[in-house]
């Protein structure tokens, strides 16, 4: 596909017009054009040459996405949204065969142009045309100039007109799209912010500087581009969702920018299709990280104490996604726990517990994926699984909205109209209907504390819902950091569901699975030493160092590479203990401290973070919690 410019600096130029707005302030306006022209020129500079690449291949890849979202919107606008990639059973409405012909062709070729991207077969546009700078910022409507050139790269392959009216409007074209997808190149690709940082904001804050202006921050860079995207939520909200599935691997800001780079025809089809069902937009994400750890090759390095032969086929260890029930790995008492709830003769709610990164989430997708191993058949088991981090669920209408449509995904029938989620006699009868038809209703929630940062919209949620438990409407799984009585204690209320819960509290694991676990990657006992001396038995800090003594086949770079991942864990993990939960862990390794009391640290021991013997869980958190002041 040949692609005439589409330049960085011009993109540039449209942000920092931005933030600029209507400033009459000439000297101001000069300042910001200086700094940027001599950042954007310095781009020529060989020591910036792969920065300069990775600029280009940034803005060009969030063009192709932007491009897509686009396609994929006419789609389904003209197939009454019956298309599916993959899928040849749509219908396309009247008078509209030519143009969904077109845009399916459009939509392949926009794949195989992320793809050609990716492997450096693609050139991509140049990062700034030079003759074009001089005078940009002071042009009166640079996002016009930038529209209209995204609009003439467009119109060289001659598409409908409808596609061409939908790309030169100015609050839902491409110029927008292009802007919420650079943002996430922003937030994901290190090196761009790199660049960002140490070039651009120098240059800028320097000019700013003289005339004692407020410098620029890599924040305004991203609010003025979220401005010019304010006008496509329905593109926000799919690549908020993509950011959170990809934080929730907890991986390193480096692997991360290789999930977007590598993968990023796959990431855009994903958003397409689940950018609004975060539960599966996880999974699915998970499960490509998951195929980028085992294609890592292992690195040649010199002998260490422990140096095995690199190893073949796939990495068999998975850290950061819910695991696969097949790759799923001991708690049998929370699986007892849960069955003995859920699948009882009269089914009643339970809450399963965990510290961050103690199995919740792949615990819950054990349930709903294996649920007849919880359920028998004759309980007609009905399982929805309702993330609420997901923005859809931020408020009880949208978690109403959720649940009828998870029980209409599965029964084939609308237990109760949409329009009528708000009439609470309507979503009574619905739900008594469903348990008269001998249904059982399992709603699984996860991430509970979410609740936390909307107080004012879940006033008497909580009454409700226990309503609805009690008259076996409902039964409820929820997954929260802490029991849920202390989730309200938290926030200075009071728990609404009493005693209706059980808990079951995820830990270190069983020895026997744990060591099943590591053996599935047939390491060396030394190389499994190493694991159990620095992870515990915790399964997330168990899997990451199998994951890096797998990859590197050798302890020193292990530790390093373990180390460098698990530190933001550690410190995220060490902000939500309470201040006497971590005067225990320094107690553990200091016995000069006050002891604690014996109920924090039995607390601690059934969470995994202090074995049997009152020692911390492994040598990786010990040593973190040996650096805290």
């Amino acid at each position: 596909m040949v692609m005439e410019p589409i330049t960085w600096g011009w993109l540039a130029a449209t942000v920092l017009s931005g933030i600029v707005g209507n400033r009459a302030d000439a000297e101001f306006v000069r300042a910001y054009s200086t700094g940027w022209q001599r950042a954007t020129r310095r781009l020529s500079a060989p020591e910036l040459s792969a920065a300069n690449n990775e600029l280009a291949t940034a803005v060009n890849r969030a063009f192709l996405w932007a491009q897509q979202s686009l396609v994929q919107e006419c789609l389904h606008e003209f197939t009454g949204g019956t298309y599916q990639e993959g899928f040849s059973d749509y219908a396309v409405l009247p008078g509209h065969d030519a143009e969904v012909t077109w845009l399916i062709g459009k939509a392949k070729q926009l794949q195989t142009d992320l793809k050609q991207l990716e492997q450096g077969n693609l050139k991509p546009f140049p990062t700034t045309d030079l003759s074009a700078l001089e005078g940009l910022l002071q042009s009166q409507d640079t996002q016009t100039l930038l529209r209209e050139q995204l609009v003439a790269v467009v119109q060289q392959e001659q598409p409908p007109t409808s596609y061409i009216e939908r790309a030169v409007v100015s609050s839902t074209g491409l110029l927008p799209r292009l802007a919420a997808y650079f943002e996430l190149e922003l937030k994901a690709n290190q090196k761009v912010q790199n660049w960002f940082q140490s070039e651009l904001l120098m240059q800028i804050n320097a000019q700013l500087q003289v005339i004692a202006a407020t410098p620029l921050v890599l924040a305004d860079f991203e609010s003025a581009l979220h401005n010019l995207a304010q006008q496509v939520p329905e593109v926000l909200n799919q690549i908020h969702n993509l950011k959170l599935a990809v934080s929730d691997l907890g991986q390193s800001v480096d692997e991360v920018g290789e999930l977007v780079a590598t993968k990023s025809d796959i990431l855009i089809a994903l958003s397409s299709q689940y950018g609004n069902d975060l539960a599966e937009l996880k999974r699915s994400v998970g499960d490509i990280a998951i195929i980028l750890q085992q294609q890592r090759t292992p690195s040649v390095v010199p002998l260490s104490p422990v140096n095995a032969q690199p190893r073949e086929g796939p990495n068999p260890f998975i850290y950061g996604p819910a695991v696969p029930p097949e790759r799923f790995y001991g708690r049998r008492k929370a699986i007892a726990d849960i069955k003995n709830r859920i699948g009882a003769v009269e089914p009643q709610s339970i809450n399963i517990v965990g510290l961050r990164r103690n199995g919740k989430s792949s615990m819950l997708r054990y349930v709903q994926e294996r649920i007849h191993e919880f359920c028998l058949p004759e309980q007609k088991p009905l399982v929805v699984f309702l993330d609420l981090q997901d923005r859809r669920f931020h408020t009880p209408l949208g978690i109403v909205e959720g649940l009828r449509r998870g029980i209409q995904k599965q029964t084939g029938t609308k237990p109760w109209a949409k329009e009528d989620n708000n009439d609470d006699f309507e979503l009574q009868d619905g739900l008594e209907a469903l348990r008269d038809q001998g249904y059982r209703l399992i709603v699984l929630f996860d991430e509970f504390g979410a609740i936390g940062k909307r107080l004012e919209q879940f006033q008497d949620w909580g009454d409700d819902w226990r309503a609805k438990a009690s008259a076996r409407l409902v039964t409820l799984v929820i997954a929260s950091r802490r029991p849920l009585g202390e989730v309200y204690q938290s926030l200075n209320l009071t728990s609404p569901f009493g005693n209706l819960f059980s808990t079951t509290i995820l830990g270190a694991l069983e020895p026997e699975p744990w060591r099943q676990l590591l053996e599935q990657g047939q390491l060396l006992e030394a190389e499994i030493d190493w694991v159990i001396a620095i992870a515990g038995r915790l399964p997330y800090y168990t899997q990451l160092a199998g994951a890096m003594v797998w990859q590197y086949s050798n302890l020193d770079q292990s530790h390093f590479a373990f180390m460098q991942q698990a530190q933001k864990m550690f410190t995220a993990l060490w902000s939500e203990l309470t201040i006497a939960e971590q005067m225990a862990l320094k107690q553990a390794l200091n016995p000069a401290l006050p002891l604690p009391s014996t109920a924090i640290r039995e607390n601690l021991k059934l969470h995994g973070l202090l074995n049997a013997d009152n020692h911390l869980c492994g040598e990786g958190l010990a040593g973190f919690v040996g650096k805290q002041p």
